[in-house]
This record gives C-alpha cells, sequence and structure tokens, in this order.
C-alpha cells in the first residue's frame, strides 16, 4: 500500500505511513452489513482477454454476503488485501495462525476462484513483536525470515500458487528502503527471501512487486535490475506493478514498453494493485480513460497475465470511499471505469499482443 506522491498527474511511491488511516477509512460509503446490498449479481460473467482479480476483505465477505457475492461474479483471482500479511499470520513470534486465511482461501478456491498470495516480506504491517524490537543481528533476521516463509508456503502448499515473496524495496530514486530487513541483511535480504522460498516449494509462481515502476526513471530501473538479478539465479517468475495513479495516468504507450522492458527478462508481468484515485475536480470520465488506458497498455504485451484491482467497491477502499478510486461506486454499481476496462479487454476486441 503506497503514500501519493503527485508526479506529473499521477501517483505513486511507498505508502506505509497511511495504511493505519486507509484501514479506517475503507468502510466508508455505507455499514460494511450494507456494502452491495442490493445490488445486481447473478449475471453471466464478463469473459475478459487478460483474468481480472480483486483484492478483498474477508470480513466483509462474512458481514456482507452480497459483497462476497459480487466478487464472485465479476472476477477470476482474488488477493487477501490483509490477510496474508505478517501481522496478521504470526502476531506473536513463533505462534502462527491461520484461521482467517484459511477460511478465506478455502472460500476462494470452493467457489472456483484463483488466490494470489500477498505479501511474504514487507517492512509494513509486521506484528509488534518484529516491529518493535530492537535492531537484528544477522543471523536472527535470517532465522526469523526463513521460519516465516517456510511456515507460510508450506501450509498454503497446492492452494496458493503464486506469491509476492517480497513488496516496495526500493525508493523513488531507486535507492533501497533502509527497512527492518535491509538494516540486517542490506540487500541480499531480498535474494535471501527468494531463494528461501523457492527451495521451500519448487512448484509456486514468485513474484516482486513495487509500485512507481510504471514509467522508466530511477526507480523501474532498480527494480529491473533486481529482476535480471534474480533471474539469472531462477528465483523469479513474476513482477507486479501496482499503478495505484490518478488521471491522466501512465501514458498508455510508455506503460507499455516498460511492461514490454520488464517482461523481455523472462517474466511475466501482471497489474497487481490497480486504483485512479479522483480529486473533487476530476471527472469520472477522466478515470475511466486512465483505466482503459493501462488495459490496453497490459493487453499489448503477451506476457502481461493479469489486471487486479486494489478492491472494487468504493465502499471498502483502501483510498477511502471520497477518493472514488475503483471501478464500482459505493453501491456497487458499475461506473464508466468498469464499462472502460471490460471494453478495453473484451474479447471480442482485437489488439496486437
Amino acid at each position: 500500500m503506497t503514500t501519493f506522491v503527485a508526479r506529473k498527474g499521477w501517483v505513486a511511491g511507498p505508502r506505509a505511513m497511511i495504511v493505519a488511516v486507509a484501514l479506517l477509512l475503507g468502510g466508508c460509503g455505507g455499514a460494511v452489513d450494507r456494502i452491495c446490498h442490493g445490488a445486481a449479481t447473478g449475471g453471466k460473467q464478463f469473459v475478459s482477454a487478460v483474468p481480472l482479480g480483486a483484492a478483498v476483505r474477508w470480513q466483509h465477505v462474512k458481514d456482507s454476503p452480497a459483497y462476497g457475492r459480487f466478487f464472485l461474479d465479476h472476477y477470476q483471482w482474488m488477493t487477501p488485501e490483509n490477510e496474508l500479511k505478517m501481522d496478521a499470520l504470526e502476531p506473536e513470534r513463533g505462534r502462527f495462525d491461520f484461521q482467517t486465511a484459511d477460511a478465506m482461501v478455502n472460500w476462494a478456491l470452493a467457489h472456483g476462484k484463483h488466490v494470489h498470495g500477498h505479501v511474504l516480506i514487507w517492512d509494513s504491517q509486521l506484528p509488534n513483536w518484529l516491529a518493535s524490537s530492537r535492531p537484528l543481528d544477522r543471523a536472527s533476521a535470517l532465522r526469523i525470515m526463513g521460519t516465516y516463509i517456510r511456515t507460510v508456503l508450506r501450509h498454503f502448499r497446492g492452494r496458493i500458487g503464486e506469491w509476492d515473496v517480497v513488496n516496495e524495496a526500493f525508493q523513488s530514486d531507486g535507492s533501497y528502503k533502509h527497512n527492518l530487513w535491509y538494516k540486517a541483511l542490506g540487500p541480499d535480504y531480498i535474494g535471501d527471501a527468494f531463494a528461501i522460498a523457492r527451495a521451500t516449494d519448487p512448484h509456486v509462481r514468485l513474484c516482486y512487486n513495487d509500485d512507481g515502476i510504471e514509467l522508466p526513471g530511477p526507480h523501474a530501473d532498480a527494480a529491473l535490475a533486481l529482476v535480471k538479478a534474480l533471474r539469472v539465479r531462477d528465483l523469479i517468475d513474476c513482477v507486479g506493478f501496482e499503478t495505484h495513479v490518478s488521471p491522466p495516468g501512465p501514458p498508455q504507450g510508455a506503460m507499455a514498453a516498460e511492461l514490454r522492458r520488464f517482461a523481455a527478462t523472462g517474466v511475466d508481468v501482471l497489474i497487481s494493485e490497480l486504483d485512479v484515485r479522483l480529486t473533487r475536480h476530476e471527472s469520472l470520465d477522466a478515470q475511466a480513460k486512465t483505466y482503459a488506458d493501462v488495459a490496453r497498455a497490459c493487453r499489448s504485451v503477451r506476457k502481461c497475465v493479469r489486471i487486479t484491482t486494489w478492491g472494487f467497491t468504493d465502499a471498502s477502499s483502501w483510498l477511502g470511499s471520497a477518493a472514488r478510486g475503483l471501478p464500482f461506486n459505493a453501491l456497487c454499481q458499475p461506473k464508466p471505469a468498469w464499462r472502460a476496462l471490460t471494453t478495453a479487454l473484451a474479447t471480442t476486441t482485437t489488439t496486437p499482443r
């Protein structure tokens, strides 16, 4: 999740600073048990040229059956928004709690959906026992990281086939974030995490996920260099472009070129956390154009394998409902953004890939 830094009409950058505020705002737009209440469900699911996914919150599925049905009717992939993060899975050192995550993953699989695991190693949403600890020495950091990755991957073996191993490792200037892992292990912490994951489950697809790499620049260059180094060691299979933006968003051609630049290393690329934040002065039509441009950029690249929006209704967005960032409004009614997205991805549309 990402703090907004305005850059020529689009936004990106590390977002840990506002996660707490975002979680408080996410339910704006109506009581949780009313999310998607009365929205049309049960229709024929849109057949997309590129599979569509969405981030989902399990508490909303439990509290609002309509929210869960709406997701099932519109999306093929589910990314648990917070339920697979370290603070949720290992709230106390050595004590893992998989109850909520198991319920969520099993629900998605029972309904024929695929699950993308987010995220194993990040510098945010850490459990208190780790976030508030004294600086770790190398041996302790490797032991904590190794135990966590092995335990989680073994637990979900055969149920989650794709994981973000490391999330948001770089600053916007291309330098490494000096997070807890970096301070203990240096930049090698990324390769260490991927190596542990590969050794634990050679069949799971391993991804690096980042925001601010939609256009060329020092951030994207640093991420690309990382991907190339990991590819040499056969440790990475995919790269997630978060794409938290605002209108007009990254130009379609420039974003497609960046997707191709990463895909040329042999990895699959995916739009992993798409939303388009609006200010009071920006229109829904401008938002729709941005969604369409991102979709067309992905569709023009053969190895762009999925588009996931970070939520689907404004009633449950980390941005808060006032940002109106998602394809469906707070009542789960389609916005111009949904129509633009589905038009751009319609299987009857022919676009070279």
